[in-house]
């Protein structure tokens, strides 16, 4: 009996054939546990995953709390903006139309610099309860464990 000729494509069908079959034989468990090196790591239950999530990545209260943060930051400056420029336009008119004691749009411009204190005072609240929620994070999850 004459050996089978070997061509590269009949060579290229068998290594296609006894890749997988190799790959499963040495890759298949032999019983034996792989080492996890994270086994020092604390595993956490879905409970405490879900107070660990709400100040990490997009969507959780954390990111919420901190575009807020960084809108009524913004507000606040525009809003700054806008009461000098009332205050300048209000004195430029009464300058102009000779009574420049008298305040034409003081009513506007009180509203403003209220609105400005009140997104102030948001800004602070916001910042306060971001604190809060990182402090009670750590509490919560160091006092369980």
């Amino acid at each position: 009996m004459t050996p089978p000729k070997l061509s590269f494509s009949r060579l290229i069908i068998a290594f296609n054939l006894l890749l997988p079959l190799t790959f499963f034989v040495f890759a298949a468990p032999t019983g034996v546990a792989k080492h996890d090196p994270r086994s020092g790591a604390l595993k956490l239950d879905r409970a405490q995953m879900m107070v660990f999530g709400l100040n990490r990545g997009p969507d959780s209260a954390g990111f919420y709390l901190l575009k807020s943060l960084k809108e009524t930051q913004s507000m606040a400056r525009v809003l700054d903006k806008a009461t000098r420029q009332v205050e300048q336009a209000d004195a430029f008119y009464a300058k102009s139309r000779g009574r420049a004691d008298d305040r034409f749009l003081s009513s506007t411009y009180q509203q403003v610099a209220k609105a400005q204190k009140t997104a102030e005072q948001l800004h602070s609240e916001l910042a306060t309860a971001y604190d809060d929620l990182k402090s009670s994070i750590k509490q919560t999850l160091v006092r369980e464990n």
